[in-house]
């Protein structure tokens, strides 16, 4: 079976760098879009995430994990239709 079927965090989510490099947009850029909204956070409400914070327990600072397609797909989406 293909990887993704047996391991689908491993090679769905990625690194804000590997993200970063596999969208075309800088650390930064893909931050930003997290704090705005723009790419979803994993939540109860959210049936599809583009993004997952695996911070440390006790961590105030946020640590992201990109699912690059989702993230393609919905950066491409015109801004009045998100």
């Amino acid at each position: 079976p293909p990887r993704s079927t047996l391991f689908p965090y491993t090679t769905l989510f990625r690194s804000p760098q590997d993200a970063s490099k596999l969208l075309g947009r800088s650390v930064r850029y893909l931050s930003k879009m997290v704090d705005e909204g723009i790419l979803r956070l994993q939540a109860k409400n959210v049936r599809l995430p583009e993004v997952r914070d695996v911070r440390l327990p006790g961590s105030a600072r946020p640590s992201y994990q990109y699912h690059v397609e989702r993230c393609q797909k919905r950066l491409t989406v015109p801004p009045e239709e998100r």
